[in-house]
């Protein structure tokens, strides 16, 4: 196998993988809607900057331990949280706005 075939074989790979980590970020974002509501209902703020720090200190430990890079983890999962926050936002705008 030449190398154009290898690296093309090896990217199919990779974008199966990204189309999956897309997949399971909207299941993520649909379960986010859901602590959304119960937020909601009963009047607790949207955003918990202790669980944030937590859940970021967690993934980081349990990243290490497989060989991720610290600094990695936490910007990707810094960007994760701010897009909960954003959905969380949107689900009280609508929740507001139609009352």
């Amino acid at each position: 196998m030449n190398y154009k075939t290898f690296l093309f074989n090896l990217r199919n790979k990779i974008n199966f993988i990204d189309r999956f980590l897309i997949i399971f970020l909207i299941k993520r974002r649909f379960l986010v809607s859901n602590i959304a509501w119960i937020k909601l209902k009963n009047n607790i703020p949207i955003r918990d900057r202790k669980y944030e720090k937590h859940l970021i200190q967690d993934l980081v430990i349990f990243g290490k331990k497989l060989g991720m890079n610290k600094k990695y983890i936490t910007n990707i999962f810094s960007i994760i949280i701010e897009d909960s926050i954003f959905v969380q936002k949107n689900i009280k705008k609508k929740f507001f706005y139609n009352k």
